[in-house]
């Protein structure tokens, strides 16, 4: 008597079973996804309440180019020394290492982040304000 193999055929994973294609985990597909002006619309709220104190559980992080973080890092630290504040005590009321701060002043942060900004001049005295600019390709 011969024996033979019979092989068994592979159940699809969930991941594949109605599609074919694997989904991600945490990802929309293209029919669910709102439209890219709504998706903004949210992060920039969430942004704002962020700032405001709120606890939103979503953490937006925002560089700032080098050319203009130059430029604001460069006004805190004459206000800094103007007061009379060390960085060690900037540092503490920004909750942020001196560290943080001595490679932020000295330019080997090129890009920080609008919070690191914005906690840095607050801890130094002054108010980080954003401007606008014309958009080459408006949304709307």
């Amino acid at each position: 008597m011969m024996a033979t193999a019979t092989k068994a055929k592979a159940k699809p994973s969930p991941k594949t079973a109605k599609s074919g294609k694997r989904k991600t985990p945490g990802r929309e597909s293209e029919e669910t996804r709102p439209p890219l002006f709504e998706r903004l619309k949210k992060a920039f709220d969430d942004v704002r309440r962020h700032f405001q104190g709120e606890d939103v559980g979503v953490i937006t992080t925002v560089y700032v180019v080098s050319g203009v973080a130059a430029t604001v890092v460069a006004e805190v630290k004459a206000a800094r020394e103007a007061a009379g504040l060390t960085l060690a005590q900037v540092a503490a009321r920004a909750r942020l290492s001196v560290g943080t701060l001595s490679k932020l002043e000295s330019g080997k942060t090129p890009n920080p982040t609008v919070d690191t900004l914005a906690r840095y001049a607050a801890a130094a005295g002054r108010v980080l304000t954003l401007g606008t600019v014309p958009m080459k390709h408006p949304l709307v």
